[in-house]
């Protein structure tokens, strides 16, 4: 799994992509709270899972 979060002030971009599941999820705000406040990667965690199990699904039905 591949992760990366950029920053400058008030500003902030992150993605989470999986290359041997073919899933990407990123993501990109303006605000930039404070430390305990910040939720941005705990939600593209989440939203990776729901993914990569949405994914996983729609290849079961297909048969692939």
């Amino acid at each position: 799994m591949w992760f990366y979060e950029g920053e400058t002030l008030g500003y902030r971009t992150a993605f989470l992509f999986s290359p041997d599941d073919h899933v990407l999820v990123a993501a990109a705000t303006n605000s930039q709270p404070s430390g305990e406040e910040d939720k941005l990667i705990p939600m593209l965690a989440t939203l990776f899972v729901m993914a990569k199990e949405a994914r996983s699904g729609m290849a079961a039905a297909s048969g692939g």
